[in-house]
Order: C-alpha cells, then structure tokens, then sequence
C-alpha cells in the first residue's frame, strides 16, 4: 500500500509539473529577467547619452567661434597732433584741427579659428570615451553582483523546494502507517498510545512541511520582485544541472573596471600634454564705429566707418607650465593606487576562490556518503516493516527507523543544493558565468 501511496504521488507531481512547464525558470533565465527588469539598466543609456552629447560639443568645437560686442567708452586722453602742426594746417587753410573725440564708440564682431589646437580635442575625446567606458563597466560590476543575489534566492528556493517534497513524503509514509496501526488497534495488537505517537509525528511532519512552505512563499515574493514576475502563479524553479568544478580564473568584472580606470588617467595625462602646448589659428575682425583704423581722418572728422583686419594668431598659456609636474604627479599617484587596488583585490579573490574550491570539493564527498546512509536507513525501516508484515509490531522503532530515513534524505537534499551553490559560486568568484 505505501509503495502504490508513493506512486500516485511521483504520478500527481509529474502531472504538475508538467502543467506547469510554461512557468518554469532555469538560472539563466532569473539572472537575464532581474538585470532586465533592475532600474539600474536604464543607466546605460543615460551613458551612451551623455557619451554622445559630450562628442558632439567636442566636435562643435573646430567651427569658427564668432563673437558679436558692442562697446562705448568716454577716456582721459585721446591721440592729437602736436601743437606747432596744428597751427600751420590752420594758418594754410584756416581750418582748427580738432583732434578726436573722448566719447568712442563701438559695435564689432570677432571670428576666430583654430588650425592648431596642441591636440585639446584629441585628447578631450580620448577622455569622454574613457571615461563612458568606465562607466558601463561600473554598471557591469553592479550587475556582477547583481547576479550573486539572484543566486543565493535561486538556490534558496530550490533547497526549500526539497525540503518540502521530503517532509511530504515523509506525511505519506506516517499516513500508510498510522492506517495500517489503526487497524491493528482494532484487533488489539497495538495499543493506543502508539497510534496516538504516529498521529502526532505525523501532525509534526505537516507542521513542519507547512512552515518549509511559508518560507518558500517569502522567499519566492523576492525573487519575483528582482525578476519582476507576478506572484498569481508560484515560480516553478528548475534546478541546474553541475557544471564541472575544475574552474580557471578570468577576468573578473572588477578588475576589468580598473584597467578602465587607468586609461581614464592616461586620457587626463594626455589633456595635460595639450594644454602645456602653444595654439595657432586664423582671426578676422570687423567693427563699425569711431574711432577707425585711420586715426587723422577721424580727427578731421567725427563720423563712424567700417573697420576690419584679418591675420594668424599664435597663442600659448605659460601658466600652464607651473604646476604641470606637481598634476603629473597627482596621477602617477592615481595610476599606483589604481594598481595597489587590482593587487588586492586579485590576492582576496584567489582565497575566496581557494576556499570555495575546497568547499565544493568537501561538499562532494559528503553527498556521496549520504547515498551510502540513505541506503543503510532505508533498508533497515524496510526491515522494520517486514517484521510488521510478520506480526512483530514496534510501532516505536517504525517511527524512529522512519524518522532517521526522512533526516537522512533532508541532508542529502540540503548538502546536493549546497553543492551545486558552492559550484556556482566558484563559478561566480571566476566570473565564470
């Protein structure tokens, strides 16, 4: 009867779990719905937005810059010829030179267009890219560890799940049983306090399994809210198969996002290579107003002209100069620290990876002694149930025999989730994913 008990069950579980197929989700598919779902994905494109912006206002910097002033000015002094020449342009033709005037005036326009610019633009787009880079590596680190937690809920679930599936095995074996002691007590074999103690390892067992259930409902609500699943129906986990645990480090996102970090220094020491440099370009000017450029007609005559001169310009900021070792300096610091930092963090990740590795390692042997307990338990309550079968009634080693196979088969599921977690959290530390 338990075996037939057993098989209507394995039965009703297929049948559900294959109505059920549509909701399942595998690893892969948590780790791909919580980074689609994380509003940290909506970063990156801010990235490549504020990536594209800061190009174009680079690459708008080779048009012309144009400069549109207007300026009025009343001075102190004004240019005049001397004295002795204005009195004899007067006494020639008896005109007074007045000389020009002290309120000027001014509306002009300033065209100015680099052809050299010591390589500032290179480099400020060397440091955009660079630093946009650094950026969606830095979004990629935090999905890193994104991941990590999805893991832990993963796996947290799955060894809920076992728990559960044991506890009700184990209700329907103690059910069998408790049917089968009933109708022992009828024909007085068996007296009533041993039915009454199965009844109540029984109530225990569904407790128990009650409480598993509970948990796996909380726990299933965070995981639906990092995947952004509903919770109208239970998410069906399907657990991974194990990967093989002999795993090789690469490169792992974080120490990628240092490398990154040194070329956003090495694109900021190239910006201090250009500004130390001199710039060459073309400039037009053009201004109407007074005074002109011919200053003895504005002398003779009040009235505002039309001015203009174009020419090359050569331009270079010595200031520049004065503090450009002390800022080299300040980023062979950075550089340093940035390689102090990928130091570290390599020699804390070889230990976790050190440490996980021998985890797994432990774990292994230790499910394979659990199939060697299971083995021995399960025979011995098969035994006790033979000696029922025969009349020989215990009920009290029947429960206890039942409840070293049921604590037997807990372990093993525990140490088989722990396993294949401690797997892939090596795989995780390897950034093996």
């Amino acid at each position: 009867m338990c075996h037939k008990t057993l098989r209507l069950f394995v039965a009703t579980a297929c049948l559900i779990s294959s109505a059920s197929l549509n909701a399942q989700l595998t690893l892969e598919q948590c780790r791909t719905l919580a980074e689609q779902n994380h509003p940290l994905i909506r970063r990156n494109e801010w990235i490549r937005q504020t990536e594209a912006v800061t190009l174009d206002n680079i690459a708008r910097d080779r048009l012309p810059r144009i400069v549109l002033s207007a300026k009025s000015t009343f001075q102190s002094d004004v240019p005049t010829l001397p004295s002795a020449f204005r009195s004899v342009v007067g006494a020639t033709d008896g005109s007074a030179l007045r000389g020009m005037a002290r309120d000027q005036y001014q509306l002009g326009v300033n065209i100015e267009q680099d052809l050299y610019d010591g390589g500032n633009m290179a480099a400020r787009r060397e440091e955009a890219r660079a630093s946009a880079e650094a950026e969606r590596q830095r979004v990629t680190v935090e999905f890193h560890v994104l991941r990590g937690r999805v893991d832990q809920l993963f796996f947290g679930l799955l060894l809920l799940d076992e728990q559960a599936e044991i506890h009700r095995l184990h209700h329907v074996l103690l059910t069998d049983h408790l049917r089968k002691a009933e109708s022992l007590l009828q024909r007085g074999v068996v007296s009533e306090s041993e039915v009454l103690m199965l009844r109540a390892e029984r109530l225990a067992v569904g407790s128990a399994e009650r409480a598993v259930r509970m948990r796996r409902e909380g726990l299933s609500r965070v995981l639906s809210h990092f995947v952004g699943k509903t919770m109208s129906d239970p998410l069906v986990l399907v657990k991974p198969p194990a990967p093989a645990n002999d795993i090789a480090l690469s490169e792992a996102p974080e120490e990628r996002l240092l490398l990154l970090r040194k070329n956003v220094v090495e694109a900021r020491r190239s910006l201090l290579r250009a500004a130390r440099r001199p710039r060459i370009g073309i400039f037009a000017q053009g201004w109407y107003g007074y005074p002109g450029l011919n200053l003895f007609d504005d002398m003779l005559s009040r009235s505002w002209s039309l001015n203009g001169m174009v020419g090359f310009k050569l331009t270079w900021n010595l200031s520049s100069l004065y503090n450009y070792r002390s800022a080299q300096a300040r980023l062979d610091v950075s550089l340093r620290e940035t390689d102090i930092e990928r130091e570290c963090f390599r020699f804390e990740r070889e230990g976790r990876r050190l440490r996980e590795q021998s985890e797994v390692e432990e774990r292994r042997r230790r499910l394979a002694d659990d199939e060697e307990i299971i083995a021995l338990r399960r025979e011995v309550r098969k035994h006790t149930e033979r000696k029922m079968e025969r009349g020989v009634v215990d009920l009290n080693a029947l429960v206890q025999d039942l409840t070293l196979e049921h604590r037997a088969l807990a372990e093993r599921a525990l140490h088989e989730i722990e396993y294949l977690s401690a797997i892939y959290q090596l795989r995780h530390t390897c950034s093996h994913e």
